[in-house]
């Protein structure tokens, strides 16, 4: 029993399910989309500086978060999520190849 629940001592577990759990309030409140519009509004003129912003939160979370799988999947997907449609690309479509490729592929490249 006691091999079975070592792995749930570690820390980094306990860090990945935090930033999912976070991951799910930023969807359930809708705080996702909200940054997402603010991240649209002050650097949205064009999609390389889009991908500027999301690699520049990405920089800015890294010395905070010392899980890739946290920081990546479960603090800055939610909110890149929200990006593409705002601009008309929607997954499993031909738009999708308008920016939201190219935003996705960009914040997970960078981290």
């Amino acid at each position: 029993m006691r091999w079975a629940l070592s792995g749930f001592a570690s820390s980094t577990v306990w860090l990945v399910f935090g930033a999912f759990m976070f991951a799910l309030g930023y969807e359930k409140s809708g705080l996702g989309r909200r940054i997402g519009l603010l991240l649209v509004r002050k650097l949205g003129h064009s999609t390389l500086s889009l991908g500027y912003a999301t690699t520049f939160a990405d920089a800015i979370l890294a010395p905070f978060t010392p899980s890739n799988t946290a920081r990546s999947a479960g603090t800055l997907f939610p909110i890149v999520r929200n990006l593409p449609p705002l601009f008309g690309s929607m997954p499993n479509d031909s738009s999708a190849r308008k920016i939201g490729s190219y935003i996705m592929w960009t914040t997970f490249v960078a981290g």
